[in-house]
């Protein structure tokens, strides 16, 4: 499971005490409301666990920041403002899925490059690119960061923190690696209709074909 701890930078760290028992914190919320919060008890959770929920909760505060600037790091741009948005939007398991991937993949690359660093960024994220499908990884796992590339970036021209996405015309590498498929032979689909009563047959049938399997 992705470290939440990691992805956000908490500007506001209050201290985290036990209390009767349970991890307790204290923070100022947006309105400047002093909060206190629970974080659960002591005998079931440790206390970095409790530091990253608070965190979370922290997320919308810490995320606050200055006017857009270029300056802006990359890595920092992705966990306080990419990631803290999307996840929003995405399941939980897709959050924890996509966050993954970027941190492993891109954020540990780039993560204290500026983002006006790269104004010529379309020739090196395609080398980035060339270089993971040489190096073996899946054609999915490609077309996943391309994508994870110029959402990012999209987002960040959006913000205006730059004039232009750096990771628009990304193309996915030839040398990626296909997963190899199989489908079901003529014999086999009449096998796996065989032993079906008649409304799972018609739903089974469906899904084979609709594989476009060709015979």
């Amino acid at each position: 499971m992705i470290s939440y701890s990691y992805f956000v930078k908490r500007y506001r760290k209050p201290r985290i005490k036990n209390v009767k028992g349970y991890w307790i914190a204290q923070y100022r919320d947006l309105g400047g409301t002093k909060r206190k919060v629970s974080l659960g008890p002591v005998k079931a959770i440790r206390k970095s666990d409790a530091e990253e929920r608070l965190a979370k909760i922290l997320e919308p505060i810490n995320s606050r920041r200055a006017e857009p600037s270029p300056d802006m790091k990359f890595g920092a741009f992705v966990r306080q403002i990419y990631l803290p948005f999307y996840s929003r939007k995405w399941k939980g398991s897709t959050t924890e899925t996509n966050a993954d991937r970027v941190q492993h993949h891109l954020v540990s690359e780039f993560e204290d490059r500026p983002l006006g660093s790269f104004h010529r960024g379309r020739d090196e994220f395609q080398d980035f690119r060339d270089r993971k499908a040489g190096a073996g990884l899946s054609y999915s796992m490609v077309a996943h960061l391309r994508w994870d590339s110029r959402q990012i970036f999209r987002m960040a021209v959006s913000e205006g923190y730059l004039d232009r996405n750096p990771a628009e015309e990304l193309f996915i590498p030839k040398e990626a690696r296909r997963a190899e498929t199989r489908r079901m032979t003529l014999d086999e689909v009449r096998q796996f209709l065989a032993v079906l009563d008649l409304r799972e047959r018609v739903i089974g049938g469906l899904a084979v074909f609709g594989r476009h399997a060709t015979w």
